[in-house]
């Protein structure tokens, strides 16, 4: 069985309403669960939330809730701890779990074609513990990250040693450098039993990690100056007009 879980809590204090914000005539968490829905590949959809306002969004889509506990919901609550939570109540209904395809409310940058490709890579290829979702962003490669020292100057993030090639300015000189964009995590479910053995810092992701390329500018929606970023998004990637 393959399941796909949205995540989200209310009360959000970075921007507030910002999983059920209106964005190109939807409402921003209807993004994910139409990839989902229209996939013909996903045999049941949740919604893991304590707002009854989110719940009520995802059961549109036929979601069934699974309520998030208090101890999940504060702002002290990680998100790998939600994902356990959830696998292990769809696994207490149907032990018979395969994939779990992990969405979030307030990351609209998804296609169903994403989602099916995903799957696909999965089946075809028994190594990968999960699939997920990714933008490249050279421009940001580990060799040009500062942090200040004590002194207040700013110093490689990583030391250059750490680098088999020569560091220059050139982009085309750095490996190529690819960030989750927080579209999709889909994990094979076993992978998600003891997460103290995958890899950091996103342990729901398992330790093989494979991807899917999308454009560059999706991502959750923390601030507001992302929202015009996913707004281009949407309507590059041909989801929204």
């Amino acid at each position: 069985m393959i399941a796909s879980v949205i995540f989200g809590r209310g009360g959000s204090k970075g921007l507030p309403g910002k999983n059920t914000m209106e964005l190109l005539n939807k409402i921003v968490m209807e993004y994910p669960l139409m990839a989902c829905k229209d996939s013909n590949l996903v045999d049941k959809m949740y919604v893991s939330t304590d707002s009854d306002d989110i719940a009520e969004v995802a059961k549109k889509y036929n979601c069934e809730y699974i309520r998030r506990p208090d101890y999940l919901s504060d702002d002290g609550a990680l998100l790998q701890d939600a994902i356990v939570h959830a696998a292990q109540e769809i696994k207490n209904i149907n032990a018979n779990l395969k994939y779990l395809i992990i969405t979030m409310c307030n990351a609209p940058n998804i296609t169903v074609e994403a989602v099916n490709k995903g799957i696909k890579m999965l089946d075809d290829n028994n190594e990968y513990d999960s699939v997920i979702t990714v933008g490249n962003y050279d421009m940001f490669a580990p060799e040009r990250a500062r942090t200040p020292d004590e002194n207040g100057f700013l110093q490689p993030y990583v030391p250059f040693e750490a680098f088999n090639e020569e560091v220059t300015c050139d982009r085309k000189s750095h490996k190529p450098t690819f960030f989750a964009d927080g579209g999709m995590t889909i994990v094979r479910a076993e992978c998600l039993e003891d997460i103290s053995k995958n890899l950091l810092p996103f342990q729901w992701m398992g330790k093989n990690i494979g991807y899917v390329e999308q454009l560059p500018g999706g991502g959750d929606i923390d601030y507001p100056w992302q929202i015009e970023a996913i707004k281009w998004w949407l309507k590059e990637s041909g989801v929204a007009k």
